[in-house]
């Protein structure tokens, strides 16, 4: 039994039994943890953790950490909802670097 119609990788094709394993779910559960928001919570709780972390410890800016771990969201999915525009300028690992060093600049603490 498929444990959700709706997750990307069984709308893919992907047969019953390889879709049931392959999502993560909560024991006794058959809603897909990736499909389910859950996943997307826990990830943004652990950039939320990290930015805090960085900022108590004054290694990054003082910034809002709720809007820099949406923002790291957003930057990693730019590449693929810009299909012309940044694609036809640089490569994949060329953007990735150019959005690291944006941001990493972006929390780097005043001198």
């Amino acid at each position: 039994m498929v444990a959700d119609p709706d997750a990307a990788h069984v709308r893919a094709g992907r047969d019953d039994d390889a879709a049931a394993t392959s999502c993560p779910t909560a024991p006794g559960s058959t809603t897909c943890a990736r499909t389910s928001g859950r996943w997307e919570e826990e990830l943004e709780a652990t950039r939320v953790k990290i930015l805090l972390n960085g900022t108590e410890s004054g290694q990054f800016a003082q910034v809002d950490p709720r809007l820099c771990a949406r923002s790291i969201l957003w930057l990693g999915h730019l590449w693929a909802l810009n299909r012309g525009g940044v694609r036809s300028q640089m490569s994949l690992d060329e953007f990735i670097a150019a959005q690291t060093a944006f941001f990493f600049a972006a929390l780097r603490p005043a001198a």
